[in-house]
């Protein structure tokens, strides 16, 4: 078995998967930015929990940067954590092993394994408040590029140096438009849009050279709106030595940082 957990800025969910990822038990609980609180709030969870044997490991899925060698969240600027002990204060509570690493890249791992046929290299790209990407080859996180963090990458735009994610995220989105990506129908809206994230997307695809891109996130939920937008946006700047795969939408987003724990956790174990 394995226990999975995922720290939200405003929710928590730890999850029991068995070796077939069959769900045996689920809690969810308002994350505290008081960390001694939350540690309290996972003594609590384990109580709920069906009672277990043997956890073979776990795995925390987190926001900000982490130190995956000593598993500490280095820090969350939404909670406040800083330099959190969260795998040794896990392990206190399950009494097993606990790996950590960035939700976005979790998220990216889950969705390489839901493709419907083995992928070689896929390009997993998060577009909500912010933007991250993960890149998945042969069904594990590249360690080469696992600290990468494609939202920040910097181009010109309007004249200024900006990050991707200030012009292409969905925070952007709703700013400029006035309206969530599930809200939002305007096509020259779409259009605009589409081209900012073009940008990103084809500098992605000429660095990390993958088989496919995931689009995930609160915006990436909505591919099928812009989806030939987008391509159109692509073809447009792609240069002829670039290679741009196939961009689909993700499958299952609201739970991809659990599923992604539970993949890493069963990889580690």
């Amino acid at each position: 078995m394995y226990i999975a957990i995922d720290i939200g800025g405003t929710k928590t969910l730890v999850v029991l998967f068995d070796e077939n990822k069959t769900i045996l038990g689920e809690i969810r609980f308002e994350t505290p930015k008081d960390y001694s609180l939350f540690k309290a709030e996972l003594d609590k969870a384990k109580a709920a929990l069906p009672a277990y044997e043997t956890v073979m490991t776990g795995a925390i899925g987190c926001r900000g940067a982490v130190d995956r060698e000593n598993g500490v969240l280095l820090a969350d600027s939404k909670l406040g954590w800083q330099n959190t002990p969260l795998c040794t204060d896990a392990k206190a509570v399950f009494g097993c092993k606990f790996h950590l690493e960035n939700d976005a890249k979790l998220a990216g791992l889950s969705e390489a394994h839901l493709l419907d046929e083995e992928v070689p290299k896929v390009l997993y790209i998060t577009v909500s408040t912010g933007m991250n990407g993960a890149f998945v080859v042969d069904g594990i996180l590249d360690p080469n590029t696992i600290d990468a963090e494609i939202g920040h990458w910097l181009f010109e735009h309007e004249g200024k140096l900006k990050h991707w994610e200030d012009f292409a995220s969905g925070t952007y989105l709703t700013e400029t438009f006035g309206q969530r990506a599930s809200d939002l129908e305007d096509e020259s809206a779409w259009r605009a849009f589409t081209k900012n994230l073009a940008i990103g997307i084809v500098n992605a695809c000429a660095a990390y050279t993958p088989n496919i891109v995931i689009l995930g996130g609160g915006v990436g939920a909505h591919h099928y709106k812009y989806s030939n937008y987008l391509d159109d946006a692509v073809s447009e700047i792609t240069p002829y030595i670039v290679k741009v795969p196939e961009i689909v939408q993700a499958k299952d987003p609201e739970r991809a940082v659990i599923n992604g724990c539970y993949e890493l956790a069963r990889q580690k174990a």
